[in-house]
Protein backbone atom coordinates (compact mmCIF):
# COMPACT_ATOMS: atom_id res chain seq x y z
CA UNK A 1 0.00 0.00 0.00
CA UNK A 2 1.30 3.50 -1.01
CA UNK A 3 2.51 5.92 1.65
CA UNK A 4 1.21 9.45 1.50
CA UNK A 5 3.05 12.77 2.30
CA UNK A 6 1.46 16.03 2.22
CA UNK A 7 4.12 19.02 2.11
CA UNK A 8 3.56 22.54 2.68
CA UNK A 9 6.08 25.25 1.11
CA UNK A 10 4.83 28.59 1.24
CA UNK A 11 7.19 30.47 -0.35
CA UNK A 12 9.81 30.09 -3.26
CA UNK A 13 13.00 29.55 -0.92
CA UNK A 14 11.11 26.54 0.74
CA UNK A 15 9.71 25.03 -2.64
CA UNK A 16 13.64 24.63 -4.46
CA UNK A 17 14.65 23.18 -0.46
CA UNK A 18 11.51 20.61 -0.30
CA UNK A 19 12.00 19.96 -3.88
CA UNK A 20 15.65 18.41 -3.53
CA UNK A 21 14.43 16.45 -0.46
CA UNK A 22 11.82 15.21 -2.39
CA UNK A 23 13.84 14.25 -5.39
CA UNK A 24 16.18 12.34 -2.95
CA UNK A 25 13.44 9.99 -1.35
CA UNK A 26 12.09 9.48 -4.38
CA UNK A 27 14.92 7.85 -5.21
CA UNK A 28 14.40 5.67 -2.09
CA UNK A 29 11.35 4.54 -3.19
CA UNK A 30 9.52 1.91 -5.70
CA UNK A 31 7.35 3.43 -8.37
CA UNK A 32 3.99 3.55 -6.72
CA UNK A 33 5.03 3.25 -2.83
CA UNK A 34 4.73 7.13 -2.61
CA UNK A 35 1.92 9.86 -3.56
CA UNK A 36 2.69 13.76 -2.94
CA UNK A 37 0.62 16.60 -2.33
CA UNK A 38 0.84 19.66 -1.05
CA UNK A 39 1.59 23.57 -1.20
CA UNK A 40 4.20 24.52 -3.21
CA UNK A 41 5.33 26.15 -6.62
CA UNK A 42 7.25 25.15 -9.48
CA UNK A 43 10.25 23.15 -8.02
CA UNK A 44 8.07 20.84 -5.96
CA UNK A 45 5.54 20.05 -9.38
CA UNK A 46 8.33 19.32 -11.04
CA UNK A 47 9.69 17.27 -8.39
CA UNK A 48 6.59 15.01 -8.51
CA UNK A 49 4.65 16.47 -6.36
CA UNK A 50 0.36 16.81 -7.07
CA UNK A 51 0.04 20.89 -6.75
CA UNK A 52 -2.83 21.89 -4.15
CA UNK A 53 -2.33 24.86 -4.13
CA UNK A 54 0.59 27.24 -5.36
CA UNK A 55 2.81 29.09 -3.03
CA UNK A 56 1.87 32.49 -4.74
CA UNK A 57 -1.38 32.62 -3.13
CA UNK A 58 0.39 32.61 -0.16
CA UNK A 59 3.04 34.82 -0.85
CA UNK A 60 2.82 38.21 1.31
CA UNK A 61 6.25 40.45 2.74
CA UNK A 62 5.61 42.09 6.21
CA UNK A 63 3.22 42.54 8.88
CA UNK A 64 1.44 45.43 7.01
CA UNK A 65 1.15 42.80 3.77
CA UNK A 66 0.12 40.01 6.26
CA UNK A 67 -2.87 42.81 7.74
CA UNK A 68 -3.91 43.28 4.27
CA UNK A 69 -4.44 40.52 3.10
CA UNK A 70 -5.24 38.68 6.29
CA UNK A 71 -8.66 36.99 4.71
CA UNK A 72 -6.93 35.71 2.17
CA UNK A 73 -4.35 33.60 4.15
CA UNK A 74 -7.06 32.37 6.25
CA UNK A 75 -8.79 31.28 3.68
CA UNK A 76 -6.11 29.50 2.06
CA UNK A 77 -5.23 27.81 5.91
CA UNK A 78 -9.13 26.40 5.86
CA UNK A 79 -8.34 25.19 2.50
CA UNK A 80 -5.06 23.20 3.24
CA UNK A 81 -6.72 22.05 6.25
CA UNK A 82 -9.85 21.16 4.81
CA UNK A 83 -7.45 19.05 1.76
CA UNK A 84 -5.72 16.98 4.86
CA UNK A 85 -8.45 15.88 6.60
CA UNK A 86 -9.88 15.04 3.57
CA UNK A 87 -6.92 13.17 1.98
CA UNK A 88 -5.05 11.84 5.48
CA UNK A 89 -1.63 11.67 4.77
CA UNK A 90 0.81 9.41 6.52
CA UNK A 91 3.30 12.47 6.76
CA UNK A 92 2.13 16.00 6.82
CA UNK A 93 6.29 17.72 6.33
CA UNK A 94 6.28 21.63 7.19
CA UNK A 95 8.92 23.86 5.76
CA UNK A 96 9.72 27.19 6.99
CA UNK A 97 7.36 29.63 6.66
CA UNK A 98 5.92 29.78 10.53
CA UNK A 99 3.47 31.88 10.71
CA UNK A 100 1.23 29.89 8.46
CA UNK A 101 2.79 26.27 8.98
CA UNK A 102 2.35 26.04 12.93
CA UNK A 103 -1.49 27.34 12.54
CA UNK A 104 -1.97 25.01 10.19
CA UNK A 105 -0.10 22.45 12.48
CA UNK A 106 -1.99 22.94 15.46
CA UNK A 107 -5.48 22.02 13.33
CA UNK A 108 -4.03 18.94 12.00
CA UNK A 109 -2.05 17.46 14.69
CA UNK A 110 -5.27 15.62 15.97
CA UNK A 111 -5.72 13.99 12.31
CA UNK A 112 -2.16 12.99 10.91
CA UNK A 113 -0.20 10.66 11.76
CA UNK A 114 3.18 12.58 12.07
CA UNK A 115 4.17 15.54 11.41
CA UNK A 116 8.13 16.66 10.60
CA UNK A 117 9.17 20.50 10.45
CA UNK A 118 11.95 21.36 8.05
CA UNK A 119 13.67 24.35 8.47
CA UNK A 120 12.52 26.02 12.18
CA UNK A 121 11.61 29.08 12.51
CA UNK A 122 14.27 31.88 13.62
CA UNK A 123 13.48 31.38 17.49
CA UNK A 124 16.66 32.78 18.07
CA UNK A 125 16.31 35.78 16.32
CA UNK A 126 12.93 36.82 17.78
CA UNK A 127 9.55 35.26 19.08
CA UNK A 128 12.00 32.98 21.21
CA UNK A 129 8.13 30.99 22.14
CA UNK A 130 7.73 29.70 18.59
CA UNK A 131 10.80 26.59 19.38
CA UNK A 132 8.05 25.33 22.22
CA UNK A 133 5.59 25.60 19.40
CA UNK A 134 7.53 23.71 17.23
CA UNK A 135 8.04 21.20 19.95
CA UNK A 136 4.57 20.67 20.76
CA UNK A 137 2.99 20.34 17.22
CA UNK A 138 5.41 18.51 15.63
CA UNK A 139 7.28 15.05 16.06
CA UNK A 140 10.41 15.40 14.12
CA UNK A 141 12.39 18.13 13.36
CA UNK A 142 15.20 18.73 10.49
CA UNK A 143 17.47 21.50 11.16
CA UNK A 144 19.97 23.83 9.18
CA UNK A 145 22.02 25.37 11.28
CA UNK A 146 24.25 23.23 13.84
CA UNK A 147 23.91 25.09 17.39
CA UNK A 148 19.58 24.55 16.86
CA UNK A 149 20.00 21.24 17.81
CA UNK A 150 20.77 21.57 21.35
CA UNK A 151 18.11 23.77 22.02
CA UNK A 152 15.28 21.24 20.39
CA UNK A 153 16.65 18.57 22.25
CA UNK A 154 16.53 20.35 25.77
CA UNK A 155 12.79 20.34 24.80
CA UNK A 156 12.67 16.51 24.61
CA UNK A 157 12.82 16.66 20.65
CA UNK A 158 13.66 14.50 18.18
CA UNK A 159 15.72 17.06 16.48
CA UNK A 160 18.81 16.38 14.16
CA UNK A 161 20.97 18.83 12.35
CA UNK A 162 20.90 17.88 8.73
CA UNK A 163 23.15 20.45 7.50
CA UNK A 164 22.08 23.78 5.51
CA UNK A 165 20.55 22.73 1.83
CA UNK A 166 22.44 25.79 0.43
CA UNK A 167 25.28 23.31 -0.73
CA UNK A 168 22.28 21.29 -2.41
CA UNK A 169 21.36 24.11 -3.96
CA UNK A 170 24.39 25.51 -5.38
CA UNK A 171 25.40 22.49 -7.05
CA UNK A 172 22.85 23.66 -9.71
CA UNK A 173 24.97 26.31 -10.53
CA UNK A 174 27.58 25.99 -13.43
CA UNK A 175 30.98 26.82 -13.81
CA UNK A 176 32.01 30.34 -14.14
CA UNK A 177 33.13 30.34 -17.52
CA UNK A 178 30.27 28.35 -18.69
CA UNK A 179 27.63 30.55 -17.46
CA UNK A 180 29.37 33.55 -19.07
CA UNK A 181 29.04 31.93 -22.38
CA UNK A 182 25.26 31.58 -22.11
CA UNK A 183 24.63 34.96 -20.85
CA UNK A 184 26.65 36.45 -23.44
CA UNK A 185 29.66 37.86 -21.57
CA UNK A 186 33.26 37.76 -22.14
CA UNK A 187 35.84 36.26 -20.22
CA UNK A 188 37.46 39.39 -19.45
CA UNK A 189 34.12 41.67 -17.84
CA UNK A 190 34.00 42.77 -14.80
CA UNK A 191 30.37 41.86 -13.87
CA UNK A 192 28.21 43.49 -10.90
CA UNK A 193 24.82 41.16 -10.48
CA UNK A 194 22.35 42.39 -8.74
CA UNK A 195 19.40 40.24 -7.07
CA UNK A 196 16.61 42.42 -5.68
CA UNK A 197 14.49 39.35 -3.70
CA UNK A 198 11.55 36.95 -5.27
CA UNK A 199 8.73 38.31 -3.74
CA UNK A 200 6.33 41.79 -5.65
CA UNK A 201 6.16 43.28 -2.20
CA UNK A 202 10.27 43.16 -1.42
CA UNK A 203 10.69 44.13 -5.72
CA UNK A 204 8.46 47.00 -5.44
CA UNK A 205 10.84 48.50 -2.29
CA UNK A 206 14.20 47.34 -3.80
CA UNK A 207 14.16 48.33 -7.48
CA UNK A 208 13.95 51.83 -6.74
CA UNK A 209 16.92 51.59 -4.53
CA UNK A 210 19.03 49.69 -6.99
CA UNK A 211 18.20 52.21 -9.89
CA UNK A 212 19.53 54.95 -7.73
CA UNK A 213 22.42 52.99 -7.65
CA UNK A 214 22.86 52.08 -11.15
CA UNK A 215 22.38 55.99 -12.35
CA UNK A 216 25.49 56.32 -10.19
CA UNK A 217 27.33 53.48 -11.42
CA UNK A 218 26.03 54.98 -15.03
CA UNK A 219 30.05 55.83 -16.41
CA UNK A 220 32.05 52.53 -14.92
CA UNK A 221 33.54 50.21 -16.86
CA UNK A 222 31.21 47.25 -15.76
CA UNK A 223 28.79 45.15 -17.10
CA UNK A 224 25.54 44.64 -14.73
CA UNK A 225 23.05 42.37 -14.44
CA UNK A 226 19.76 42.65 -12.69
CA UNK A 227 18.31 39.09 -11.95
CA UNK A 228 14.48 38.60 -11.73
CA UNK A 229 12.47 35.31 -10.67
CA UNK A 230 10.30 33.66 -13.32
CA UNK A 231 7.50 34.03 -11.28
CA UNK A 232 7.31 37.92 -11.14
CA UNK A 233 5.70 40.50 -13.62
CA UNK A 234 8.16 42.03 -15.73
CA UNK A 235 6.13 45.34 -15.98
CA UNK A 236 7.16 45.84 -12.27
CA UNK A 237 10.38 46.83 -13.98
CA UNK A 238 9.32 48.73 -16.81
CA UNK A 239 7.41 50.65 -14.39
CA UNK A 240 10.41 51.78 -12.12
CA UNK A 241 12.26 52.58 -15.39
CA UNK A 242 15.04 50.15 -15.11
CA UNK A 243 15.85 50.96 -18.80
CA UNK A 244 19.67 52.05 -18.57
CA UNK A 245 22.31 51.82 -20.96
CA UNK A 246 24.60 48.77 -20.02
CA UNK A 247 22.07 46.92 -17.54
CA UNK A 248 20.58 43.90 -18.11
CA UNK A 249 17.28 42.53 -16.98
CA UNK A 250 17.56 38.82 -16.87
CA UNK A 251 14.67 36.76 -15.93
CA UNK A 252 15.49 33.06 -14.45
CA UNK A 253 18.75 32.13 -14.62
CA UNK A 254 19.64 32.92 -11.06
CA UNK A 255 22.17 30.55 -10.60
CA UNK A 256 23.90 31.61 -13.96
CA UNK A 257 23.85 35.32 -12.81
CA UNK A 258 25.13 34.23 -9.58
CA UNK A 259 28.16 32.04 -11.20
CA UNK A 260 29.41 35.03 -13.35
CA UNK A 261 29.50 37.67 -11.46
CA UNK A 262 32.36 38.82 -9.96
CA UNK A 263 30.34 40.97 -7.29
CA UNK A 264 27.12 40.82 -6.14
CA UNK A 265 24.04 43.29 -4.39
CA UNK A 266 22.00 40.74 -2.32
CA UNK A 267 19.04 41.20 -0.86
CA UNK A 268 18.79 39.37 2.66
CA UNK A 269 17.91 35.86 2.71
CA UNK A 270 18.49 32.57 1.35
CA UNK A 271 20.60 34.32 -1.93
CA UNK A 272 22.91 35.41 0.48
CA UNK A 273 24.49 32.24 1.95
CA UNK A 274 24.55 30.70 -1.86
CA UNK A 275 26.34 33.73 -3.11
CA UNK A 276 28.50 33.20 -0.41
CA UNK A 277 28.61 29.23 -0.73
CA UNK A 278 29.68 30.08 -4.85
CA UNK A 279 32.69 32.51 -3.29
CA UNK A 280 30.48 35.46 -4.84
CA UNK A 281 32.05 38.35 -3.02
CA UNK A 282 28.61 40.76 -2.23
CA UNK A 283 27.19 43.24 -0.15
CA UNK A 284 23.38 42.26 1.52
CA UNK A 285 21.05 45.28 1.27
CA UNK A 286 17.26 44.83 2.61
CA UNK A 287 14.15 47.34 3.28
CA UNK A 288 10.99 46.50 5.21
CA UNK A 289 7.67 48.40 4.98
CA UNK A 290 7.74 51.11 8.01
CA UNK A 291 5.83 48.79 10.37
CA UNK A 292 7.22 45.83 10.19
CA UNK A 293 10.69 47.56 10.35
CA UNK A 294 9.55 49.33 13.31
CA UNK A 295 8.54 46.05 15.11
CA UNK A 296 11.96 44.58 13.41
CA UNK A 297 14.09 46.90 15.86
CA UNK A 298 11.83 46.54 19.46
CA UNK A 299 12.09 42.94 18.84
CA UNK A 300 14.93 41.47 17.28
CA UNK A 301 18.00 40.36 19.50
CA UNK A 302 20.80 39.44 16.67
CA UNK A 303 22.23 42.45 15.51
CA UNK A 304 22.73 41.16 11.87
CA UNK A 305 20.05 40.40 8.58
CA UNK A 306 22.24 38.15 6.52
CA UNK A 307 22.35 34.36 7.73
CA UNK A 308 26.00 34.47 6.70
CA UNK A 309 26.99 37.06 9.27
CA UNK A 310 24.51 35.39 11.97
CA UNK A 311 26.01 31.82 11.63
CA UNK A 312 29.34 33.38 11.76
CA UNK A 313 28.42 35.63 15.10
CA UNK A 314 30.87 38.45 13.08
CA UNK A 315 29.69 40.60 10.20
CA UNK A 316 31.56 38.81 6.89
CA UNK A 317 29.64 40.43 4.96
CA UNK A 318 28.52 44.26 4.79
CA UNK A 319 24.77 45.03 5.33
CA UNK A 320 22.71 48.24 4.40
CA UNK A 321 19.38 48.09 6.00
CA UNK A 322 16.04 49.99 6.29
CA UNK A 323 17.68 54.12 5.93
CA UNK A 324 20.62 52.76 5.96
CA UNK A 325 20.02 50.93 2.31
CA UNK A 326 20.64 53.72 -0.57
CA UNK A 327 21.58 54.29 -3.68
CA UNK A 328 25.26 56.17 -2.87
CA UNK A 329 26.19 53.76 -0.04
CA UNK A 330 25.79 50.89 -2.57
CA UNK A 331 27.53 52.27 -5.56
CA UNK A 332 30.43 53.55 -3.17
CA UNK A 333 30.87 49.99 -2.31
CA UNK A 334 30.47 48.43 -5.86
CA UNK A 335 33.19 51.03 -7.21
CA UNK A 336 35.56 50.84 -4.56
CA UNK A 337 35.56 46.80 -4.62
CA UNK A 338 35.93 46.81 -8.60
CA UNK A 339 38.87 49.38 -8.36
CA UNK A 340 40.28 47.00 -6.16
CA UNK A 341 40.01 44.15 -8.49
CA UNK A 342 40.84 46.40 -11.63
CA UNK A 343 43.99 47.03 -9.65
CA UNK A 344 45.27 43.94 -8.24
CA UNK A 345 43.65 41.75 -11.24
CA UNK A 346 46.12 38.64 -9.97
CA UNK A 347 44.29 38.37 -6.78
CA UNK A 348 41.15 37.09 -6.42
CA UNK A 349 38.50 39.00 -4.40
CA UNK A 350 37.30 37.90 -0.96
CA UNK A 351 34.36 35.85 -2.20
CA UNK A 352 36.56 32.63 -2.48
CA UNK A 353 37.47 32.94 1.55
CA UNK A 354 33.78 33.83 2.29
CA UNK A 355 32.90 30.52 0.44
CA UNK A 356 35.77 28.65 2.46
CA UNK A 357 34.93 30.02 5.94
CA UNK A 358 30.76 28.81 5.11
CA UNK A 359 31.46 25.19 4.30
CA UNK A 360 33.29 25.33 7.67
CA UNK A 361 30.52 26.90 9.86
CA UNK A 362 27.90 24.65 7.79
CA UNK A 363 29.42 21.55 6.36
CA UNK A 364 29.10 20.70 2.61
CA UNK A 365 26.19 18.88 0.28
CA UNK A 366 23.82 16.37 1.64
CA UNK A 367 21.32 18.40 3.53
CA UNK A 368 18.70 16.82 1.50
CA UNK A 369 19.96 13.40 1.24
CA UNK A 370 19.65 13.04 5.00
CA UNK A 371 16.19 15.00 5.06
CA UNK A 372 14.79 12.07 2.82
CA UNK A 373 16.29 9.42 4.54
CA UNK A 374 14.72 10.55 7.78
CA UNK A 375 11.40 11.07 5.63
CA UNK A 376 11.49 7.83 4.68
CA UNK A 377 11.74 6.51 8.32
CA UNK A 378 8.93 8.23 9.29
CA UNK A 379 6.89 7.33 6.23
CA UNK A 380 7.94 3.24 6.96
CA UNK A 381 8.90 3.17 10.49
CA UNK A 382 9.08 -0.50 10.65
CA UNK A 383 11.71 -0.35 7.79
CA UNK A 384 9.38 -2.17 5.26
CA UNK A 385 8.34 -0.11 1.96
CA UNK A 386 4.53 -0.96 1.05
CA UNK A 387 3.61 -2.76 3.96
Amino acid sequence: MARRLMIVAGEASGDRIAALALRALRERCAPGELEVCGVGGDELAAAGMEPLLHHRELSVMGLWDVLRRAGRLLGALRRVERLARELRPDLLLLVDYPGFNLRLAGRLRPVVPRIMYYVSPKYWAWKRKRIHGVAELTDRQALIFPFEEADYRALGCRAEYVGHPVFDLVEQAPERGEARHGLGLDPADRVLAMFPGSRGPEIRRHLPLLRDCLLMLRDLDCRVLVQLADSLDRRLVENLSLDLRGVRVIQGRYYECLAAADLGLVASGTASLEAAALGLDHLVFYRLDRLTGWVARRMVRVPWASPVNIVAGEELVPEYLQDGATGLRLANWAVARLEWLRRRPEESARGPVLGERVRELLGGPGASARVAEILHGELWPDGVPGE
